[in-house]
């Protein structure tokens, strides 16, 4: 009776069993080699991304609590990135929990500093004080999608946030979330399925270019978009969507330092805190490694209000007069001479609609190439999606000698550039012109030019300079006062100085810091230094 019940016993359950579908045979019997089998035939160079993350692809890649799922040989539920923060909080920060905060309320992933800056001197906000984000975190909203200057954020500037992987240039191609930083990516967009700690500069310029600190650290320089004004043979190649001049690097570039032997954890990845200015989260000074100054020295007695960098940059940054134009209709051909532009789908869509159009070169059977149809519209970094309106820029001009010299927050003289003197125009889908050359607010920052020079520059850089003193180009009159070379008086300019010109000698200031405690040289120390 015993035999006969065990029998039936085991008789049940093969018959529950070979009712099972095959695939939860399979996982029953060899659960752990789920993803070999389903992952490998494809993925077949992908190793384990370090040794202290050896785990099987689910364990990152597969959603909690769900299954794989297979439907036409296709996979289904897969995280394509689980260090994106929209996963990170559930992947990473299982080990990682205060990093995942932290990094949320970096810089890096709320762009405070360039969305709230770029929406007062627009003059859609009463504060350029943190308000709005690139994502809703703490008591930060997310950036609206009203204004027209939402929308130039939104295409233009913040494609370097964390929380999107960007453009695809070549030189710009990077994943997003922790994976942005931590997996490096050749210019090609080449990478291997591998962590690094040790980052090297050339990850950081995936973001830190358009002529902004980082390219400077290696001797870029961006040239003009427009063809009137760039260099007639361009020697390397194209990369960040432009052609760049090469200029003398920073000594700690050339010596093998990296963009992180200064910046810390706390500084590039965040301390928690939401700060509206860059400024604010850059603890790092000269004097950190340079503990030895000439304080018996004279020299250093005469120039202790300086910045260790107001001599020892080589050349800085000065870009004039940012024209920026949002056209909703297909013009693209009177911007033929715009091919080179630092907004990726702008230049994308230039070269699909007329590249090669009424080139004789290229004719094709005795005619030219046909003025493609491509839509008017272009990337939103935060809606991942493309919408309406095609935006262009220029310069008025771009210079990368001495820097304009002011007053930083700690009371020090410093480098100085324009950050920007925005210029805007905006054209209807019915070639209405809605906003014409609106000249919009001013702003100029101290900024820490990433160019270091052992010796420092000569002394007639600022002394007798009074370009550099923030009185424009020019020269001083018998009479003492200023000639300026580029004294503008076109109403198209909506002002009566020069664009690099900050003060007059009578202590007029003409263009503003927006930030608190930023100034202009003070007329006492520019009347002693031309004298």
């Amino acid at each position: 009776m015993k035999k006969i019940f065990i029998f039936n016993f085991l008789k049940s359950i093969y018959s529950i069993f070979i009712l099972l579908p095959p695939i939860l045979v399979f996982l029953l019997i060899f659960p752990s080699s789920l993803f070999s089998i389903k992952c490998n035939p494809c993925h077949k160079n992908i190793t384990p991304i370090d040794k202290n993350h050896n785990f099987k692809c689910g364990y990152c890649h597969i959603k909690d609590n769900e299954k794989l799922k297979i439907r036409n040989e296709k996979c289904i539920n897969i995280i394509k990135n689980p260090s994106d923060l929209k996963f990170a909080k559930y992947k990473c920060g299982k080990c990682h929990e205060d990093e995942i905060k932290r990094v949320k309320t970096s810089l890096m992933s709320t762009n405070v500093g360039i969305i709230n800056t770029t929406r007062f001197l627009w003059g859609e906000q009463n504060s350029p004080k943190a308000k709005y984000s690139t994502v809703k975190v703490k008591n930060l909203k997310k950036i609206p999608d009203k204004k027209l200057v939402d929308d130039f954020l939104r295409k233009v500037c913040l494609r370097c946030h964390i929380n999107t992987e960007g453009s695809k240039r070549f030189g710009e191609i990077r994943s997003s979330g922790c994976a942005a930083c931590h997996v490096i990516y050749k210019n090609d967009g080449t990478h291997e399925h591998k962590f690094a700690k040790k980052i090297p500069s050339s990850q950081c310029l995936h973001c830190h270019n358009f002529n902004r600190v980082g390219m400077d650290y290696e001797g870029y320089f961006e040239h003009d978009y427009a063809l009137a004004y760039r260099s007639p043979l361009p020697l390397r190649e194209k990369i960040y969507g432009e052609y760049q001049h090469r200029l003398r690097a920073d000594i700690h570039f050339l010596k093998g330092m990296e963009c992180i032997d200064c910046h810390s954890k706390d500084e590039v990845m965040g301390d928690g805190n939401i700060y509206s200015f860059k400024y604010q989260a850059v603890k790092v000074r000269c004097i950190n490694c340079h503990k030895k100054v000439h304080k018996n020295d004279n020299f250093y007695k005469k120039h202790k209000r300086l910045e260790c960098y107001s001599c020892h940059s080589l050349w800085g940054f000065q870009d004039y007069g940012m024209h920026v134009i949002r056209e909703d209709y297909k013009g693209y051909f009177r911007w033929k001479f715009l091919k080179d532009t630092n907004v990726p789908d702008t230049q994308k869509i230039l070269k699909e609609a007329i590249d090669g159009y009424g080139d004789t070169s290229k004719l094709v059977d005795g005619k030219s190439v046909k003025f493609k149809n491509v839509e008017p519209k272009i990337t939103d970094y935060i809606e991942e999606k493309k919408k309406l309106g095609v935006w262009y820029i220029l310069w008025t001009f771009r210079r990368w000698e001495d820097p304009v010299l002011g007053i930083n927050q700690r009371g020090k003289i410093s480098p100085v550039r324009p950050d920007y003197q925005f210029y805007v125009t905006w054209i209807d889908k019915d070639m209405n012109v809605k906003i014409d050359n609106k000249r919009m607010k001013f702003n100029w920052n101290p900024y820490v030019p990433h160019t270091t020079i052992k010796q420092g520059r000569d002394c007639y850089s600022c002394h007798f300079n009074i370009k550099s003193l923030g009185l424009g180009y020019g020269m001083i009159s018998k009479d003492g006062k200023i000639l300026n070379m580029f004294d503008i008086k076109k109403n198209k300019f909506k002002i009566d100085y020069p664009l690099e010109k900050i003060i007059n000698l009578d202590g007029k200031i003409l263009q503003n810091f927006i930030y608190k405690n930023f100034l202009q040289l003070t007329l006492k120390v520019i009347k002693k230094l031309i004298k």
